[in-house]
């Protein structure tokens, strides 16, 4: 009986020393470190495992206690509400400006818009007002270029005439000469 008592003392002092390193105390492993056979490192680890359940239950709460706990809770909620809705409020106030930059901005766009259409319109008309002007300048440069034509053409008709005419006149101051030296030689030198 004093052997079964040793095998019971290894196998207790095997679980302890398991659970001062922090290992599971199970059946094996007690079994291993007291070399002993597995029924009695079983029932000697199931023990110590309740023992060691029993002695880690939390008793209830007193009332006293609960009473404060209660008190300091309703405090870190109230606080921890104030802090979330002023952080809220911060954060509303920034995506009210934010916002407003962007309306703003919307209505910046809407108004460079307008003024590029503005823009556009009046170039676009001033570029038809000036085709208009072009076509109507080209108009008149054909018409002045066929006047010219025309001028130049009458201009070289006429000093052909001219040219024709100066060739009479010519002939003909020849021809009175002509008659001059003839009358000349008919009418007496006395006379």
């Amino acid at each position: 009986m004093s052997e079964q008592l040793t095998v019971q003392q290894r196998a207790e002092a095997a679980a302890e020393a398991l659970a001062a390193e922090g290992s599971p105390v199970t059946a094996r492993t007690v079994r291993q470190r007291a070399r002993v056979n597995m029924s009695v490192a079983a029932a000697v680890a199931r023990a110590w495992n309740e023992r060691e359940a029993e002695s880690r239950e939390v008793p209830a709460m007193p009332d006293a206690v609960l009473a404060r706990m209660e008190g300091l809770w309703r405090e870190a909620v109230a606080a921890a509400r104030d802090e979330h809705q002023a952080e809220r409020d911060g954060w509303a106030a920034q995506l009210a400006a934010v916002e407003a930059e962007r309306d703003a901005l919307g209505e910046d766009v809407d108004r460079a818009e307008a003024e590029r259409d503005e823009a556009v319109a009046a170039a676009e008309e001033l570029g038809e007002e000036l085709r208009s002007r072009i076509s109507d300048l080209e108009r008149q440069l054909e018409a002045e270029r066929a006047s010219l034509a025309t001028a130049a053409a009458a201009t070289a008709a006429a000093e052909g005439r001219a040219a024709a005419a100066e060739g009479v006149a010519e002939g003909l101051r020849e021809g009175v000469a002509e008659l001059r030296a003839a009358l000349a030689a008919l009418t007496p030198k006395g006379k």
